[in-house]
């Protein structure tokens, strides 16, 4: 999706969805039937006007990155489907009911990025969501055998920030996970509308 949110990307990385085919699952391309994972901007208006982006700060083997809210497909799941799901698991199922259902009807799909066959969604949370704890910290045990058990402990928290910020390219390059910036790449039109609010 391009800057201005109103033509096809001319970087060749993503598929452009038409603003009346942004909504409910829509696949707004043949080859999204094949993506992989879905990822999902959760945004809110706070108390003085600002925007806020919720986004997921995780720690893994000494260093620090935040993430959008999301993950892989399992199954047969649908890009909306996956999307729901991951922000259900990664704010420890605090999604209130509301906001559950406005996922499943609402949520808006921006763009599909090729390269790593990835759904991107937006979507604005309300009332008792736009409290949800920064501090809620999920643990998550990976064990694989190779030999020997091995075990790995990753720290996942959740942490509110300016959605301005996803604009300042030196934050960016400092404090996001380098497979977030293709991303947040294509959602530069959806946020900086949002920032000049």
């Amino acid at each position: 999706l391009c800057a201005s949110g109103s033509r096809p990307c001319a970087c060749r990385m993503c598929t452009y969805v038409p603003p009346n085919r942004r909504r409910s699952g829509c696949a707004g391309s043949a080859h999204m039937s094949s993506f992989k994972s879905a990822f999902v901007l959760l945004w809110r208006r706070g108390a003085n006007g600002e925007q806020l982006a919720l986004l997921r700060h995780q720690e893994r083997k000494g260093c620090t990155a935040f993430n959008f809210l999301g993950g892989k497909r399992e199954g047969s799941e649908q890009p909306q489907e996956v999307a729901a799901r991951e922000c259900r698991e990664e704010t420890h199922f605090r999604l209130s009911a509301a906001a559950q259902r406005s996922m499943a009807d609402k949520m808006a799909l921006q763009a599909y990025v090729s390269d790593s066959k990835s759904c991107l969604f937006v979507h604005e949370l309300f009332g008792e969501d736009s409290a949800l704890a920064p501090n809620v910290r999920v643990h998550l045990r990976v064990s694989s055998k190779l030999g020997s058990v091995c075990t790995l402990l990753k720290m996942k928290s959740l942490q509110w920030v300016p959605l301005g910020w996803l604009l300042d390219d030196s934050w960016l390059k400092h404090n996001v996970h380098p497979f977030v910036l293709p991303q947040i790449a294509h959602l530069r039109g959806f946020i900086s509308a949002r920032v000049r609010e």
